[in-house]
């Protein structure tokens, strides 16, 4: 299936039971450019290095690599990472300011469990052993777009560190003038700080995943999703105290540009937030998805943020693309829809409107055959439009000022009291209580009598 990067090796350079690094590094070199698959058969522990134009899979086959003081893994060449066994192997490092991956050039995960298990990051300082679990510099697809990526584990429990960084902190230690790029199509990644960061020069796709930051209880930077140059995310699952935060400046490397179409997102504390020191140049455009939180978030000049489509728990109003409308959802706990607004709307016209006729209360029998008689009454097209025409006059003419005093006819009830009652709406108040005129016929045979065995009916009124 597609996964953004090599495919499973069809090449006669087999090497299994590798036991130790020596074995593991002298393996890739001996590959060289040819297509080489490498089967652990032991727990490793050393520094991996893949070199430019080398092609390799490695197959963790449920063991694990521990890092030697440098990162655990770093690639330059053509890198996959996979696991045959029914166990899930481990990429691990232990070591401060060094990661799990660090990826140059082109890497694909499709399974394995990556972490930093020694993490000592607190909220205000590094705690002696922080870094990410992994940093792409080059391009990276995390997870297959049609397979199962339930083998796919990130995390850590730091609060200092982003768990995954796209791109480069400091735009100008970008010396390639490249971009990088990230595409997740799924996987579970966990984090007590940033899950994952955009940062300078990256570009971000989602499709799929887990990514939860739950744990992220400081103030300041509680998000899950840090986006500074260009994401998009149409679909997984997040979860933080605020799950989505855009940044930007007014140059290449940090453009702010975050386009969602998909996904669920939940936030503790509200949906929205923004990278520290922007400018609000960027923008998020929304055309779909899930947001739940109890506020959607002040994002007041850190951005642009615009909703053409998707559901939420809180009123996105202020938001609305040209052209769209909230109204109701059809989606349990989801409060509000985007819809299209409907702009100069007109009911449906037919030709002939046939009108049921009825009868007075305590009609006589003989009224009463009549209307079966009769059955209906036909009303065409031009007598409708002059019965419409005549409703607008009288409503034109018409004035209903209500207060919170006003009663309903005939009755002690107020006005603004029985409206809430039927819309079991409190903020119901005379400022949003709109008259409707309506135009209707009403047939009733109020009289007729009975002549020769022939039934006459008289007196047929038409009210409107």
């Amino acid at each position: 299936g597609k996964t953004g990067g090599t495919t499973e090796p069809d090449t006669s350079a087999k090497n299994e039971g590798v036991k130790s690094i020596i074995e593991l590094n002298t393996a890739i070199t001996d590959a060289g450019e040819t297509e080489t698959t490498i089967k652990l058969a032991a727990d490793i522990t050393g520094d991996v290095v893949v070199p430019e134009n080398a092609n390799i899979t490695i197959d963790l086959n449920g063991k694990k690599i521990t890092n030697d003081g440098g990162h655990t893994i770093t690639n330059n060449g053509t890198l996959t990472i996979t696991d045959s066994s029914d166990e899930v192997g481990t990429v691990d490092n232990v070591t401060h300011a060094k990661g799990a991956i660090y990826n140059n050039g082109t890497l694909t995960i499709l399974a394995g469990d990556f972490t930093r298990s020694a993490e000592a990051g607190i909220s205000t300082g590094n705690g002696g052993n922080s870094w990410y679990v992994i940093l792409n510099h080059g391009t990276m697809a995390i997870g297959s777009e049609d397979g199962n990526n339930d083998k796919i584990n990130v995390s850590a429990t730091g609060q200092f560190s982003s768990l995954v960084e796209n791109g480069w902190q400091t735009a100008s230690d970008n010396e390639s003038g490249k971009n990088s790029k990230l595409t997740i199509f799924g996987g579970n990644f966990e984090n007590a700080s940033y899950v994952i960061k955009n940062d300078d020069y990256a570009t971000l796709e989602i499709s799929g995943g887990t990514f939860d930051s739950t744990n992220n209880k400081n103030t300041s930077s509680s998000t899950t999703i840090l986006n500074w140059n260009v994401a998009k995310i149409s679909g997984g699952t997040f979860i933080g105290q605020y799950p989505l935060s855009n940044g930007a400046y007014n140059n290449d490397a940090d453009k702010g540009q975050l386009t969602i179409s998909g996904g669920t997102f939940t936030g503790f504390s509200s949906v929205f937030g923004y990278g520290d020191g922007g400018n609000g140049v960027g923008k998020m455009t929304i055309t779909d998805g899930k947001f739940s939180a109890p506020q959607l978030g002040d994002i007041a000049g850190k951005y642009t943020l615009e909703i053409s489509g998707g559901y939420f728990t809180s009123d996105p109003t202020e938001y609305l693309a040209e052209g769209k409308a909230v109204g109701s959802s059809d989606i349990d706990g989801y409060a509000y829809e985007v819809v299209d607004k409907v702009e100069n709307a007109k009911p449906a016209e037919s030709e002939v409107t046939s009108v049921p006729v009825k009868t007075i209360a305590n009609a006589s029998e003989a009224t009463k055959e009549a209307a079966k008689e009769v059955k209906g009454v036909n009303v065409d097209s031009s007598s409708t439009k002059v019965i419409d025409a005549a409703t607008k006059e009288l409503a034109n003419e018409n004035t209903l000022e209500v207060n919170e005093d006003t009663t309903v006819a005939g009755s002690s009830e107020k006005v603004v009291d029985s409206l809430k009652a039927l819309t079991s709406d409190s903020g119901l108040t005379k400022d949003n209580i709109t008259l409707v005129y309506q135009s209707y016929i009403d047939v009733t045979v109020k009289e007729a009598v009975k002549s020769d065995d022939t039934e006459e009916s008289k007196k047929i009124t038409e009210l409107t």
